[in-house]
């Protein structure tokens, strides 16, 4: 018989978070939680990925509860604000993609040369980036999901969001709006 896991861990047992507390955790509310992101997204593999998301910042973090009503609330709101985050980047994103698809209208030879020479510097700035960044990144570019991506590289998916997040900021910082703008739209069309 599978003994239950204390699911609460008081603040001295926090630094040695019980793996088996957290599994009994995920089992419980990761379907729940799931379809209430979905309620947001409407896309089944974001909504998985902002469960899981989530779940690796408790982990992350060590996060303790008081009580089932405040894990509750918290796994909740959570999953809600990551929703609302996720449909307001996109909105960001689409308004982007419009922007270029509005000056790509009428383009000249001259634009055409333009355009090209901002392509090879975009990935001039892709090289750039360290080899785990640069892998990780490339293969979202190919529209790989992070699990996708975690699978092909043996890595998890926590490793995968956090070395896309870091090569997106260091290409923000070395990239001018134009191929910012150009950038995004590959995730947005991928």
């Amino acid at each position: 018989m599978e003994t239950e896991a204390p699911l609460f861990l008081t603040r001295e047992e926090r630094l040695s978070w019980n793996e088996d507390s957290f599994r009994m955790l995920y089992k419980m509310y990761y379907k729940a939680l799931t379809m209430y992101a979905l309620n947001f997204v409407e896309d089944k593999d974001v909504a998985e990925d902002i469960v899981q998301d989530m779940f690796f910042s408790i982990l992350d973090k060590k996060t303790t509860f008081a009580n089932k009503n405040t894990l509750h609330v918290y796994l909740y709101t959570g999953v809600r604000n990551r929703s609302l985050n996720y449909k307001k980047h996109r909105e960001v994103e689409k308004r982007n993609l419009m922007m270029i698809t509005d000056a790509g209208e009428d383009v000249t030879d001259d634009e055409v040369y333009a355009r090209e020479d901002i392509y090879r510097q975009l990935f001039e700035a892709i090289d750039c980036l360290p080899a785990r960044q640069r892998e990780v990144f490339l293969l979202a570019m190919e529209g790989k999901k992070n699990q996708e991506v975690a699978e092909r590289l043996g890595i998890s998916i926590f490793t995968v969001k956090v070395q896309r997040q870091r090569a997106m900021q260091t290409l923000r910082k070395r990239l001018t709006d134009k191929q910012w703008l150009l950038l995004l739209n590959f995730f947005v069309m991928g």
